[in-house]
């Protein structure tokens, strides 16, 4: 602390090993379901061949002068102050400057230090207090990562989680509304004879007041990110648009124009993390979405005091959980891979910025009619007839783009669709954690929670037919994201 009572801390960061993520891994997943978006991410990259252009990035704060944890004092550093005082959480205060000076060969020391230290909601929550003690600021210490890949523009390049996000050990629930709805293509049957309650009054946020110190911190942490996206892979990148992009926008996909490397979008975005993306270098928002987060058997949770906490808030006042998982997919309909005419279709219908080459990337379910042949593998029809509903799992093991044929809605086919990819999600969850090979040829139509994972959905807040879907299911929305797409070389010149 300085002569004027303020904490002074230091920013490191830097990129990961594949050694090192393993470590990172168990990090975020003393956080969940919190971390879920950037967990399930990293669990997809380490399972599919990683493109050169991808990147685990962590920034973290230690109080100067600390010899705890990452208190190394070396690797990229940056020194900010804590102010001891005040209760801003929309503090405008501009960013301490940055004076970095980066050692290399101390970055492996640092991470490996850090990487050890144990993640418990003391260490990464703020305090409640307006004027937090002397030893609840020296414990505070705040990190975030990401999952970076430039490569696609126009498309998701960066998950984020940052440690504050998780509640702390009293959450004061809040909810920070956005009055700027944004409707996906999800469009999903619902079914009359439920009375699903669909309020999010008591959406699960967490967290208790945050003092100007801690907002402080937490733009330094997020300095760091821009900064090393904009200095280190954006110059990486090319100056002309690809042909994917160029396909994107042929084809009207929501897109920001002029093409521009500087612009990168975020997903999936927190609601505790809306006020650190500067309003002025935003070229794009798309905001109003519900985390439905759906949570595993709670006895898995025991252990896990964040977890089960959570997986209480996901089960409490939801009667249709076991009933609706039991539900039959009706006569008639059988579950199918979707061709690639049916992945063509998905995305004709959508304005979406996703190309072929992503949407096939992603686990994919149908429901096609089996009321004729043709839907046949080994005797494939000339014309065959196409899904009725479909689904996927984003790269993030989202639920995604859950869609019924108008002329099929109200026979529970969203519900059955959806528990299937959640059915998926248990197999993929159960496939890394066991040496022992699953047969996953033929959908068995599971429950999604028979050996307990937590899985979650991005729905628009006003899509009331989706969120039924989800919330019969189980599901809770537990809070609100959002997408952004952020002109890094704006950020540069505002901070």
């Amino acid at each position: 602390m300085n002569r004027e009572g303020q904490y002074e801390y230091r920013i490191n960061s830097g990129v990961l090993s594949p050694s090192q993520i393993p470590k990172l891994q168990q990090k975020l997943d003393d956080l969940l379901p919190y971390s879920l978006p950037v967990t399930r991410r990293i669990e997809y990259h380490l399972s599919h061949p990683i493109p050169p252009t991808a990147r685990i990035f962590v920034a973290a704060a230690d109080v100067a002068g600390s010899t705890d944890g990452d208190g190394d004092g070396h690797g990229e550093k940056t020194d900010v102050l804590y102010d001891n005082g005040g209760d801003d959480a929309q503090s405008n205060q501009p960013l301490p400057s940055t004076q970095s000076s980066h050692h290399p060969d101390d970055d492996e020391h640092w991470l490996e230090s850090w990487l050890l230290t144990t993640t418990t909601t003391t260490t990464t929550t703020t305090t409640s207090s307006s004027s937090p003690s002397s030893e609840a600021s020296n414990n505070y210490r705040p990190w975030l990562a990401s999952h970076i890949d430039l490569l696609n523009s126009g498309q998701t390049q960066v998950w984020l989680f940052a440690s504050w996000e998780a509640p702390s050990p009293s959450p004061s629930p809040s909810l920070s509304r956005s009055n700027d709805n944004t409707d996906t293509d999800t469009d999903t049957d619902t079914d009359t004879d439920t009375d699903t309650d669909t309020d999010t009054d008591h959406l699960t946020t967490g967290g208790g007041s945050t003092s100007r110190g801690d907002v402080s911190v937490h733009k330094s942490l997020m300095h760091e990110l821009f900064t090393y996206i904009y200095t280190v892979l954006v110059p990486a990148m090319p100056l002309e648009p690809s042909d994917e992009w160029l396909q994107l926008k042929r084809t009207g996909k929501t897109l920001t124009t002029p093409y521009s490397r500087n612009k990168v979008l975020f997903g999936t975005v927190g609601e505790k993390l809306w006020h650190l993306f500067p309003q002025e270098a935003r070229a794009r928002t798309d905001p109003g979405y519900l985390k439905y987060v759906f949570s595993p058997e709670e006895k898995e949770d025991a252990a896990n005091p964040t977890a089960a906490a959570a997986a209480a808030t996901t089960t409490d006042n939801n009667e249709n959980k076991n009933m609706s998982l039991l539900l039959p997919l009706p006569p008639g309909y059988k579950f199918g891979e979707m061709r690639p005419s049916d992945l063509q279709t998905v995305l004709d219908r959508s304005t979406i910025p996703r190309t072929l080459s992503t949407l096939r990337q992603y686990v994919s379910v149908g429901i096609f009619s089996s009321s004729d042949d043709d839907y046949n593998h080994t005797n494939p029809n000339p014309n065959p007839r196409g899904p009725v509903a479909w689904g996927f799992l984003g790269k993030d093991a989202s639920i995604s783009s859950l869609h019924t044929e108008p002329a099929h809605r109200g026979k529970g086919l969203a519900v059955c669709l959806a528990r299937e990819l959640l059915h998926r999600q248990r197999q993929r969850q159960t496939r890394a954690a066991s040496p022992f090979p699953e047969d996953t040829s033929t959908p068995k139509g599971g429950t999604g929670m028979e050996m307990g994972c937590w899985a979650h959905a991005d729905v628009s807040q006003d899509n009331i037919p989706s969120r039924r879907v989800m919330e019969k299911l189980g599901g809770k929305p537990m809070w609100m994201v959002m997408w952004t797409e952020l002109d890094l070389e704006k950020v540069m010149s505002v901070e």
